[in-house]
């Protein structure tokens, strides 16, 4: 095992619950906080939650709808309690609510259904975006690096919030579980001005992991808060916009298959129809690489600033 391989081995240990009773798990491992706010990343409390939900159904029920609310920050050292109701247990479905406590007060709510495979009486998807192959294309950490030594040459003007968000992401490398290759580097790193509300990256976890169902899915669900957020702020901070907040209020997603890796490469699409009232709607599809669509994902955002207002 290289050394690459037991850091992510380690980074999985969020993974790893204790059973407390048949309705309870305490997850003592949150990852690091992150880069921005030093809280738990939302997508691990949205993944652990889904993790224990799963073992309170038989492996014929596979998760299709999860709506979440982030409720309150989250210290990454101190355990957060999973505590499971049992809403509903169907031939075909089941439902189950998960509370996640932090001493002794709820931090995060979401209420997951399950369903039992079944035979299709219509099927239709959308065609996925045609774009570069990963294979092709820079990790978001090589690309930050080289905008930054453009910047360093005076090749490049970067904003001190964009080349703090570079370094910042730099320096999270080594406690990522998720590599992203972006389609297109200039707008995820608004360094150009544009007026782009879409986000289109490859994603996949960053060492293969085991076959196990359950973890796969429990990614999958990570994966989708990383980037909804940051897609409606991305064209804004390229005018000139500093963000002074920026939280995700909650996470939706749904499943349209289990048939899926996220050890290999998935496209993670996105897009903002709107942003008003301080806050911001983002959508998302994560797609196989053969143009399968896995799941979709939707979040409202929270975004202040203490400087200057945008509106494109």
């Amino acid at each position: 095992m290289t050394d690459h391989d037991i850091v992510i081995e380690e980074l999985l240990k969020i993974f790893i619950l204790d059973k407390e009773d048949e309705n309870t798990f305490v997850a003592n491992h949150l990852g690091d906080g992150t880069w921005l706010t030093k809280n738990v990343y939302g997508g691990c409390l949205f993944a652990q939650s889904l993790m224990a939900a799963q073992k309170t159904v038989g492996p014929e029920f596979l998760p299709h709808s999860l709506h979440s609310l982030f409720i309150l920050n989250v210290s990454p050292l101190k355990p957060v309690v999973y505590k499971i109701q049992r809403i509903r247990d169907g031939r075909s479905f089941a439902t189950r609510f998960v509370t996640a406590h932090q001493e002794d007060k709820i931090v995060f709510s979401i209420q997951i259904s399950f369903h039992v495979k079944e035979e299709s009486a219509i099927s239709h998807q959308y065609t996925m975006p045609k774009v570069e192959p990963p294979d092709s294309l820079k990790n978001q950490w090589d690309v930050a690096k080289e905008f930054l030594d453009k910047a360093e040459t005076g090749e490049l003007q970067l904003s001190p919030h964009t080349a703090m968000v570079m370094h910042a992401r730099i320096e999270e490398k080594n406690n990522s579980l998720v590599e992203g290759r972006p389609l297109h580097p200039e707008l995820t790193f608004s360094v150009v001005p544009n007026k782009n509300l879409t986000h289109l990256v490859w994603v996949k976890i960053r060492s293969p992991i085991s076959d196990d169902r359950e973890q796969h899915r429990a990614l999958a669900a990570y994966i989708t808060d990383t980037t909804l957020a940051g897609t409606p702020v991305k064209p804004h901070v390229s005018q000139g916009y500093t963000p002074s907040m920026l939280v995700s209020l909650d996470n939706n997603c749904w499943f349209h298959t289990d048939d899926f890796r996220v050890d290999e490469w998935m496209l993670y699409e996105n897009e903002s129809p709107v942003a008003n009232n301080g806050r911001a709607f983002s959508l998302g599809r994560l797609w196989t690489r053969d143009g399968r669509l896995i799941l979709s994902a939707a979040q409202e955002s929270l975004h202040r600033t203490k400087m200057t207002k945008s509106s494109l």
